[in-house]
């Protein structure tokens, strides 16, 4: 199975898990599915002159929704992402700490998907929908959350 999966907004992990990919059955109808994992989280750059250092993480994805007959699928998904960054460097110097980031991401994808063989089937599609982001701040307690614009793309294989 290869997926992919983006989020757009400040101080975002720019590689959240790919939500599950369920194979359609050939008569269509109702699907659901659920998948979790380890973040590997990349680095990012705050407000073009802070760096922060994000460690692991790990997070739980759901999604439900309907194949129809004719290779399209359309669902909502819905997750729970959670990383930690111990420093942060910024133009003032290295600020050590902890600090958390925390996503609620609530989408609406589409995808479609093609039988290449009997064993072997294509899917690509993509979602919009808005995440909610928390950070709480290094060792002072601050804490700031808001909803952002979120989408992603995803593509990839399955043996149904």
């Amino acid at each position: 199975l290869l997926t992919g999966a983006g989020f757009a907004g400040p101080l975002m992990p720019k590689a959240p898990p790919a939500l599950p990919f369920v194979p359609p059955s050939p008569s269509g109808g109702w699907y659901w599915g659920a998948s979790g994992g380890y973040l590997w989280l990349n680095d990012a750059i705050s407000c073009g002159c802070e760096n922060l250092n994000y460690d692991s993480g790990w997070g739980i994805n759901g999604v439900a929704g309907y194949h129809f007959t004719n290779g399209f699928s359309l669902g909502l998904s819905t997750g729970y992402l959670d990383g930690q960054y111990d420093v942060v460097d910024g133009d003032g110097g290295d600020v050590s700490g902890s600090a958390d980031l925390q996503m609620v991401p609530v989408m609406l994808n589409a995808t479609y998907s093609l039988d290449l063989t009997d064993s072997l089937l294509l899917y690509v599609g993509g979602g919009l929908g808005t995440a909610l982001t928390e950070l709480d701040g290094v060792d002072s307690g601050d804490n700031s959350s808001d909803w952002h614009f979120a989408w992603q793309g995803r593509a990839g294989f399955v043996e149904p």
